[in-house]
């Protein structure tokens, strides 16, 4: 049995937050709540062996065949790159030759080529629309798309997971007559109360939980030529927090009471990005009085400090965490996929072990926002030197703003001048391609990029922005990128993927609900499917925190809760815990063109997962 839900470790985590309310001084003596992993890393060792699934095309041919690993690759860090993991048999991996058979030629991007200047000169930036853009009137949220993946088997309630090993056991470890585990509906109706609900503390009525959840308005990105092709995140959250309070008659005669706190994705307007983000966290807490907050876009920076560590309320998000507010939230910040500084430590250590770093000339480029400057930077370079490695650090002013331009034709030059040929872009979705085409400009010899994921670097959606902004020529640079991080992006691409049933509940629900068909795994227009999938993953498991913690609960037994939930169904239904968030990550390549399918949305581009997800201890 893989869940450790037991009496003693509900104990640990109620004397544990306890101990942090209680702290004087909350922002230096919050410690984290000690915890074990529920899901034991299977053996990595033979991955680095295994041949990649698939060439690139990149411009730096040097990174096209992964060299032998490193020896001696003795822990998962090391060796995260170095095996498989269980639960996909080794009959299931196909030839090069296999995988390309049958494929439609690679879509063809209709953009033209763009230098940085022309883009300013032009005013494209404020044209570019997405594809569903209707000039105002309605969307027809129907997509065009029809899937062709197989769905996956239910038996007896519970995922026959084809992938066997650890996905096996971690599927065992649910209990699907839970109301908020089932896999055939998004809840199941619960009984009232046997004596009325009365009115606890601030946030908890006798009516109502208030929850909160943080949105990201990335319509603001259209406004300076990017998309977001991800759909009404809010309207989705608000979707499933309908059906819990309408369909399923509430939790212990409450409902959830959902507020939503905008917070801008740009920053701008005479205030900068932080600030913004600590605006948001205070109107959370103070003016809605949430019990507990949620955040499907990743909001990084200082709100996750700011709403665990200064207002003890617990904050569940999908990415964008420091895993040093993670360690200093004494249980209060739950992540879906693996902390930043984490991430970035596996990414070293997987481009160690398949040669990509040696002998290259390293260069870090990043922003002056303090939580990357200072954090992100200092653990990459000790992972670097950890391997007798160094770098050329190239910071980018932001003035305040996730778009971080000031002094970027001189952090190229600079690293032109060093011979730079392998960089880690710590970089915002909204400054990535404009480094790329900066680096164009100048002339500077394709180089390898390794991402982490970081910022959602190793999602569709956002990789696809380099190319659909900068054109063909910036995908083409771009090409043969690698990716480490906890996402399954692009494992429909895959050969024998099924669609797991969790994700296709989700997007059933919510298209039943809203009346109109559900997205799709594989539409490659856009990436409303996984976005679905996570607004249902978090708030089914806020849901499962109240119920959980019974009629009349007070905050801090709801905070527990969360804690112990144990496993939970997220994307993909890959290995994840309410513990320690996910126990596995994959290494990928960004495409372009895509080898492997059509291009995500408006480029030819696309993520290929290059492993099977890794287990990670």
């Amino acid at each position: 049995m893989l869940r450790p839900h037991l009496p003693a470790t509900a104990l640990t985590l109620l004397l544990g937050l306890l101990s942090s309310a209680c702290a004087t001084n909350a922002s230096d003596q919050a410690r984290p709540v000690p915890t074990a992993s529920i899901v034991t890393p299977t053996t990595t060792t033979d991955l680095a062996d295994k041949p990649d699934n698939q060439p690139t095309t990149s411009t730096p041919t040097s990174m096209t065949e992964a060299p032998p690993a490193e020896e001696g690759a003795g822990n998962t860090q090391d060796d995260v790159e170095s095996g498989s993991g269980e639960g996909r048999d080794v009959e299931a991996n196909t030839t090069v030759d296999d995988q390309y058979t049958g494929l439609d030629e690679p879509a063809t991007s209709t953009m033209t080529p763009t230098t940085v200047a022309g883009r300013l000169a032009d005013g494209s930036g404020d044209s570019m629309t997405g594809e569903h853009d209707t000039d105002g009137e309605e969307a027809d949220p129907r997509p065009a798309f029809r899937t062709a993946v197989p769905t996956g088997t239910v038996v007896d309630g519970h995922y026959a997971d084809p992938r066997g090993g650890i996905y096996e056991a971690f599927q065992a470890g649910f209990d699907r007559n839970h109301p908020f585990q089932s896999l055939e509906t998004f809840c199941l109706p619960t009984p009232p109360p046997e004596d009325d609900p009365v009115d606890v503390e601030p946030g908890i009525s006798a009516e109502a939980v208030t929850i909160v959840h943080l949105h990201t308005r990335l319509e603001e990105l259209e406004r300076i030529g990017f998309a977001a092709p991800v759909g009404e995140v809010d309207a989705m959250v608000r979707t499933f927090v309908d059906i819990v309070n309408g369909e399923c008659g509430g939790i212990h005669g409450r409902r959830l009471d959902l507020r939503t706190v905008d917070v801008s994705a740009l920053g701008g307007g005479g205030f900068d990005i932080d600030t913004l983000r600590e605006a948001a966290c205070l109107e959370a807490v103070e003016a809605h009085r949430a019990v507990a907050v949620l955040a499907v876009e990743a909001v990084p920076g200082t709100a996750a400090q700011c709403l665990t560590r200064t207002h003890r309320t617990s904050f569940i998000a999908i990415r964008g965490i420091s895993d040093r507010d993670l360690g200093r939230a004494g249980g209060l910040l739950l992540a879906l996929e693996p902390g930043d500084r984490t991430s970035l430590r596996l990414a070293v250590s997987t481009a160690a072990a398949r040669g990509v770093l040696t002998g290259a000339t390293i260069g870090i480029v990043t922003p002056d926002a303090p939580q990357r400057s200072d954090d992100v930077v200092e653990v990459l370079l000790e992972a670097l030197a950890e391997r007798d490695l160094a770098a050329t650090v190239h910071q980018l002013g932001c003035e305040g703003t996730t778009t971080c331009r000031v002094g970027m034709e001189t952090a190229v030059a600079g690293m032109l001048e060093a011979g730079v040929d392998l960089i880690f872009p710590l970089l915002d979705r909204t400054t990535l391609p404009w480094l790329v085409l900066e680096m164009i400009d100048q002339g500077m010899p394709a180089p390898t990029f390794v991402q982490s994921g970081l910022d959602g670097q190793g999602l569709d959606a956002v990789a696809s922005e380099v190319a659909e902004f900068g054109g063909p020529p910036a995908g083409t640079y771009y090409d043969g990128t690698w990716i480490l991080d906890g996402s399954a992006t692009g494992s429909h691409r895959q050969d024998g993927f099924e669609s797991r049933p969790f994700d296709d509940l989700c997007n059933r629900e919510l298209g039943r609900v809203a009346g109109h068909d559900p997205a799709v795994v594989d539409d490659p227009s856009d990436d409303v499917y996984r976005t679905v999938v996570e607004a249902c993953s978090l708030v089914r498991a806020v849901a499962r925190a109240v119920y959980d913690a019974g009629p009349n609960p007070s905050r801090l037994a709801i905070q527990v809760n969360l804690v112990a939930l144990g496993n939970l169904d997220a994307v993909d239904m890959r290995p994840v815990t309410s513990m320690d968030g996910s126990l596995t990550v994959q290494v990928s390549r960004y495409e372009y063109p895509c080898l492997h399918g059509p291009g995500f949305g408006a480029s030819a581009g696309c993520v290929f997962p290059m492993t099977d997800p890794v287990p990670v201890s």
